[in-house]
């Protein structure tokens, strides 16, 4: 479910915004190995998650070309289900503590709107916390493929945008990116 609300007024333009889910998955293995034969075959315990986020942002006209906007967020989402197991293939082990990832972040910038040009600058920032990657490959000195499981990762994304679109005719345009 989500719901989102927009007011506009002279000078100011904000929204909020909000939505809750739930997701679910599971395991259904459809052979028998015979390493795990207590965990490989069959349905697994199925995992469920309550998840909600929240949206917001306002944007400023400082007049009617020129514009500064913000918006933000918070919201949690599920793990993959890929990542959520230790080894799929073989057995119906989850990694242990499972929990949903925690994710915030907003943006600012400014915005130039005109007959000829349009320009936009934007600066950003986003966290993922509680992250859970299962990395498979082949040991050499085990002689086997293993599972490395990283739990706890925070990744931080940060940056700046710029893009800028000229008119030079009725039907052509050029657009400019970085």
């Amino acid at each position: 479910v989500w719901a989102k609300s927009l007011f506009v007024l002279d000078k100011l333009d904000f929204f909020i915004a909000a939505d809750a889910s739930m997701s679910s998955f599971y395991r259904n293995g459809l052979y028998q190995n015979g390493k795990f034969p207590d965990s490989s075959f069959g349905k697994s315990t199925v995992s469920s998650f309550f998840n909600y986020g929240v949206k917001a942002g306002a944007t400023y006209k400082i007049n009617g070309r020129n514009y500064l906007y913000a918006n933000g967020l918070y919201m949690t989402r599920a793990p993959y289900a890929r990542n959520s197991f230790i080894s799929p293939r073989t057995r119906d082990e989850l990694v242990s503590n499972l929990s949903s990832e925690e994710i915030y972040g907003g943006e600012l910038g400014y915005e130039l709107k005109s007959p000829k040009w349009n320009v936009k600058a934007t600066a950003y920032y986003t966290a993922i916390n509680d992250q859970i990657k299962v990395r498979s490959f082949y040991h050499d000195a085990e002689a086997s493929f293993v599972n490395y499981i990283l739990k706890g990762i925070d990744e931080i994304h940060t940056g700046t945008e710029f893009s800028a679109k000229y008119k030079i005719s009725s039907s052509l345009d050029v657009k400019g990116v970085v």
